[in-house]
């Protein structure tokens, strides 16, 4: 990619986060990179298309995170890595009220096309998950892998946890992902990999 795109759409993604999209002109932009307003339009019409460029380049590092996670390890460690890095990004959404207001009242269907395009990839991350967990014997065989990877990356299950962590435990977000991982591994584990989590979960606990 253009060195100069790279910059508008990695500075405009920060003062977004900052400040909120509806905030932050083309001027400020311009301005803060000390380039004329003809450069750039050279890389963007207006401003739908560099909001469109700043979050799809945001939901392809958060999918490049992803795929990091799940070469790392066994499946359990796999998705204990997974579902940290889900809490991550719902904590990190709340950092940004702003940012989150303005894309659902003023550019929800690029919101949404971004929300489409990472829940694929967390799809066929989990999926993989699932086959990995069964092939080493710490899930169970009998799993329907396409109906619980429906229920997991919904957003709707995002919803849940975050009305949990609301109403419940707050600012607790450990205890809500804690309480989500016990409720999908009594589900999905073997006996075998119960106990495995349960070591993990005890040697973490000792470690803190």
């Amino acid at each position: 990619m253009d060195t100069t795109k790279t910059q508008i759409i990695q500075l405009s993604g920060n003062l977004f986060n900052r400040y909120g999209i509806r905030s932050v002109s083309i001027d400020d932009v311009c301005r803060e990179l000390s380039i004329s307003k003809k450069t750039f339009y050279i890389y963007f019409k207006q401003k739908k298309d560099l909001v469109n460029a700043v979050l799809t380049a945001h939901t392809e590092e958060d999918i490049r995170k992803l795929n990091k996670l799940i070469k790392k390890d066994n499946a359990i460690d796999n998705l204990l890595l997974l579902l940290q890095h889900i809490k991550t990004m719902m904590q990190n959404q709340k950092r940004h009220p702003a940012l989150i207001y303005d894309l659902q009242k003023y550019y929800a269907p690029i919101l949404e096309q971004n929300k489409c395009l990472y829940e694929q990839e967390l799809n066929k991350i989990f999926a993989q998950n699932l086959r990995q967990g069964i092939t080493e014997g710490v899930y169970r065989k009998d799993i329907n892998i396409d109906m619980l990877c429906v229920f997991f990356c919904s957003r709707h299950t995002t919803g849940i946890v975050s009305t949990i962590a609301g109403n419940i435990h707050h600012e607790n977000s450990q205890s809500v992902l804690d309480f989500f991982i016990e409720m999908l591994a009594r589900y999905i584990m073997t006996l075998e990999g119960w106990k495995y989590l349960q070591e993990k979960v005890a040697c973490h606990k000792n470690t803190t």
